[in-house]
């Protein structure tokens, strides 16, 4: 899974010329062949209806959402939890799309690190997704595709990476700034280059000094403290969990182990008919009693 920018933003235009600042417009479909990306498409006669989606990418101030996920419903469906709807457009404030409903679901930047990192459209004579590619639905007869990419490390996160020698980077050095989160910082890092987990540590140590409330290096954890015997000469004992614990039979048990001579008794074996003779039943009694009435 590659890293890429992370999508910060998505609306729906009704005027290709009012994207939104800092936004792309996706005016064309994905393909060799590119056609028209409208999702509207009105055949109608009179004024022409279009809708375009634009979608913005990268690292804002204001933004700290990213998108995740994409699904696309009925008009009269309820929307999915955790989902928003893309309605209505941007620039008219009128509704999105006719008949369906596309819905997007955004998530802390801190909270994830798979994210959508690019958002496609497929022409109508194409109905496979490309590589790497999801297929989300179909927006009036164009297919709506993602793909999704891991959350790159924002430049202004990492001051300075100094790097002496990239086969020996016991002697690489790194300077975290501080003005960001120091937690998301070092994540973001250890994302990229995993070997410098120790000399982050180190740094983050030395930044933060004697600020905390509680010693950055606490001392190792003392043992457990020694058993004296009764003697009265101290010595290290250890002591097992299961120590004292008697291993016998339960009471309850020890009858049964003490049964002896036990005597199976020999069950016959019987036939079919030796079972109606044994058990054969006239009913004379009960018929002379009918017959007597």
């Amino acid at each position: 899974m590659e890293l890429d920018l992370p999508i910060t933003g998505v609306c729906i235009v009704s005027d290709p010329t009012k994207c939104p600042p800092n936004y792309t417009l996706i005016d064309k479909t994905y393909g060799s062949i590119p056609e028209d990306a409208d999702l509207w498409k009105d055949r109608m006669w009179g004024r022409k209806v279009t809708r375009y989606l634009c979608v913005e990418r990268g690292y804002s101030d204001q933004a700290k959402n990213v998108l995740v996920d994409v699904a696309i419903i009925n008009e009269k469906d309820p929307v999915p939890p955790g989902f928003t709807v893309v309605d209505p457009t941007y620039d008219t404030r009128e509704k999105a799309i006719k008949k369906k409903v596309l819905c997007v679901r955004w998530m802390d930047k801190s909270m994830t690190l798979e994210i959508i990192t690019e958002l496609i459209l497929l022409g109508k004579n194409v109905r496979k997704p490309p590589q790497t590619f999801t297929l989300v639905g179909e927006l009036n007869g164009l297919c709506i595709c993602y793909k999704m990419g891991r959350l790159a490390p924002p430049v202004n996160n990492v001051n300075e990476v100094k790097t002496t020698n990239i086969n020996h980077y016991q002697n690489t050095t790194i300077d975290v700034c501080f003005e960001s989160d120091l937690k998301t910082t070092s994540n973001f890092i250890l994302l990229f280059y995993p070997i410098y987990q120790v000399i982050i540590e180190q740094n983050m140590r030395s930044k933060l000094g004697s600020s905390l409330p509680y010693p950055i290096n606490p001392a190792a954890t003392t043992s457990a403290p020694s058993i004296k015997p009764a003697g009265g000469e101290s010595s290290t004992a250890q002591v097992h969990a299961l120590g004292g614990v008697p291993w016998q039979l339960n009471p309850k048990l020890q009858s049964i182990a003490d049964l002896k001579n036990i005597v199976i008794p020999q069950i016959p074996y019987k036939s079919l008919y030796d079972v109606s003779i044994q058990y054969e039943y006239d009913f004379n009694i009960e018929r002379s009693i009918v017959s007597g009435k």
